[in-house]
């Protein structure tokens, strides 16, 4: 006699092994997208295909977010060497690498990579800031061996783009008191075409952390870099206010043959940043007014006529650069008439050489037409005596 409990644990057991069958289904279909995502890095078909995609109806000409919210970019800077400054020029030259960031939802994109390692060739297929340096006298943007930039794409659209850059600016300076004067050399950079209601640049790591001065780019002849700070400003022109961000230097001069001195120094900014620099290996001075200057040290206290020392000294490089300019032309000059003058010694000679040859050829053609003349009259006379016998 079968038991009414009977079916009901055949049905639960049955019940028990689907749901066993349906979880290591559900498993299964869990990881199958792992494995093609470690089958797809196996192809980079796939990630030109993905490529593709992203620039498929891109249009580079437009900023991220067109006609919607504002698009913002994040800067931080690495100085790995900073100068010369020149009094006399009125600039100072600094070597970083100048990193930007920017969200472009484009750009977003599903794939097994999370970040896309491109060349510069990607540069110029997408949008990218139009980022300038204000008070640059010049830029240069480093090519050696190939253009010295790096180009990032996340998978969430954000990018990172860096350059390396040598940037020489302008710093204007009072030198009234020189060499104890003072002075704020700054960097400014922002967008060239866009205001403030479309682009905006802040720092990366906030004010604080976003520029980098390693130790070994923070020495120079007289300076030390000593630290840093940042800030943005807003500027207004007749195309609308703009966001920038700026670098000053601040600079505090020193005799550099003074064995004393209380902290003169130089302060940079950049966009957010500051970086403040100080004569080298010069002790503090001590206050009070025992303190003389060392022998054969005099210092300018009041610094009347320093600008035109200043200036004078320009004129006296110039000109010494001019004379030397037209030293080396006479040089050059004179090099030239020399090399002319034994150019044409060399054709009078070869000239001489072609005549004489000619001369040699013409007496040796007279001495043989004269022979031939000779041999002829005595053949004719041989002749004529050979008749003269014949008649006899």
């Amino acid at each position: 006699m079968v038991s009414a409990k009977e079916p009901t644990i055949a049905m639960f057991s049955g019940l028990s092994i689907i749901f066993v069958h349906f979880l290591c289904l559900a498993t299964c279909l869990t990881a199958l997208p792992g494995q093609l995502r470690k089958e797809e890095k196996l192809w980079p078909e796939n990630f030109t295909r993905i490529l593709d995609r992203l620039l498929d109806g891109y249009d580079n000409r437009l900023r991220p977010g067109f006609g919607g919210p504002v698009t913002e970019v994040k800067t931080d800077i690495y100085v790995t060497s900073f100068g010369p400054v020149s009094d006399v020029e009125m600039e100072y030259t600094m070597d970083v690498f100048f990193r930007q960031t920017w969200v472009d939802k484009r750009l977003k994109y599903d794939g097994p990579i999370e970040i896309l390692r491109l060349n510069n060739l990607m540069v110029n297929k997408v949008w990218t800031p139009d980022t300038f340096f204000r008070n640059g006298k010049k830029s240069v943007s480093h090519n050696m061996t190939a253009p010295n930039k790096l180009f990032r794409i996340m998978r969430n659209g954000t990018i990172l783009y860096t350059m390396r850059l040598t940037i020489s600016a302008e710093c204007p300076m009072r030198l009234v008191d020189f060499p104890m004067d003072g002075h704020a050399c700054p960097l400014k950079f922002g967008s060239y075409a866009y205001p403030k209601s479309e682009m905006i640049y802040t720092w990366t790591k906030g004010p604080k952390y976003s520029v980098e001065v390693p130790e070994e780019s923070s020495s120079l002849v007289q300076y030390d870099l000593l630290g840093h700070t940042a800030s943005t400003d807003t500027i207004k022109s007749i195309t609308g206010a703009g966001e920038e961000a700026l670098l000053y230097g601040h600079r505090k001069g020193l005799p550099p043959s003074s064995p004393s001195s209380n902290g003169a120094g130089v302060l940079l900014w950049t966009g957010t940043g500051a970086v403040q620099m100080q004569h080298a290996s010069f002790p503090a001075a001590q206050p009070g007014p025992a303190c003389p200057p060392a022998a054969g040290v005099t210092r300018d206290i009041e610094g009347r006529g320093t600008r035109e020392r200043v200036r004078e000294r320009g004129k006296r490089e110039k000109e010494r650069g001019k004379r030397e300019r037209k030293r080396e032309r006479e040089k050059r000059e004179e090099e030239r008439k020399e090399r002319g003058k034994r150019e044409r010694e060399r054709e009078r000679e070869r000239k001489e050489r072609e005549g004489e040859e000619k001369g040699k050829g013409k007496r040796k053609e007279k001495e043989r037409g004269k022979k031939e003349k000779e041999r002829k009259r005595g053949e004719r006379g041989g002749k004529e005596r050979e008749k003269r016998k014949r008649e006899r």
